[in-house]
């Protein structure tokens, strides 16, 4: 829906240019893609799961995406770093891989999961 919305945005931009109809068009677009990308606690890591499940068992599927899922975790933590180092203050990108990498994992440690489907 973001890249939809962006590219309804990207004619009303084009058509009457104003900031702030750019920064929607911006942010959906970067959103979008970014939402797109292939870690299994996002949609494009659902559409992954989902085309793997076709071709392959379950666990091979899943064994698949989770290498999958690390390594583009692995790469974007690097770009936080980078991120970290150019920037002397900007952790956000890094912050996001970390809460990913522990909900990927099954890790619900930073979210309280865990305690919360415990206790209820």
């Amino acid at each position: 829906f973001n890249l939809l919305f962006a590219f309804v945005l990207f004619f009303f931009v084009r058509y009457r240019f104003t900031p702030i109809l750019f920064f929607f068009f911006l942010s959906n677009t970067a959103y979008g893609i970014f939402n797109l990308l292939p870690i299994s606690a996002l949609d494009g890591g659902q559409a992954l799961r989902a085309a793997l499940l076709i071709k392959k068992e379950p666990y091979e599927a899943e064994r698949l995406i989770g290498i999958v899922s690390r390594v583009t975790l692995f790469l974007l933590a690097i770009g936080g770093l980078y991120l970290v180092k150019i920037s002397s203050f900007n952790i956000s990108l890094f912050v996001l891989v970390l809460l990913l990498y522990a909900e990927s994992t099954g890790n619900h440690i930073i979210s309280g999961y865990e305690f919360c489907r415990k206790t209820s």
